[in-house]
């Protein structure tokens, strides 16, 4: 008998960790957190630094795009995104045209939504005729 609950607690240990390890992270705001540029304006992002990222808890984002740092404040209602004022750092860029789209962007952008993405998440920023402005993968947990 005392083996037989041995085995069965020994089993139900190893599936409840196996559970755990495989579970994919949850987020209560899918805008949370860190997402890596991967797209502006359908054109393909070729540098791996390009960030935007979101706090719901302040309703507060920054971005970069290559040279400045970026940030201010947003509204978000279900699917519905409004970008407020933005404060920027001022550094002297060599390729001003690429931050310049990243904030055009910025302004343009109505809405959002999160679909399926290889084995993870795209974050797709779009404008009022529902055109991508800004894809994104997710960077961080």
């Amino acid at each position: 008998m005392k083996k037989t609950r041995f085995i069965l607690c020994t089993f139900a240990a190893f599936a409840g960790l196996t559970a755990c390890a495989t579970s994919a992270p949850t987020h209560v705001n899918p805008l949370q957190g860190e997402w890596a540029i991967t797209a502006m304006d359908g054109t393909k992002v070729t540098q791996d630094n390009y960030r935007i990222g979101f706090d719901p808890n302040t309703q507060r984002f920054h971005a970069y795009f290559g040279c400045n740092r970026i940030m201010g404040s947003y509204q978000q209602q279900q699917q519905a995104l409004q970008f407020g004022r933005a404060a920027s750092t001022l550094m002297m860029c060599t390729n001003i045209q690429v931050e310049n789209t990243g904030k055009n962007s910025l302004a343009a952008i109505q809405t959002w939504r999160v679909v399926p993405h290889g084995n993870g998440q795209k974050l797709e920023l779009l404008d009022g005729d529902q055109k991508v402005r800004l894809e994104a993968t997710f960077a961080n947990p």
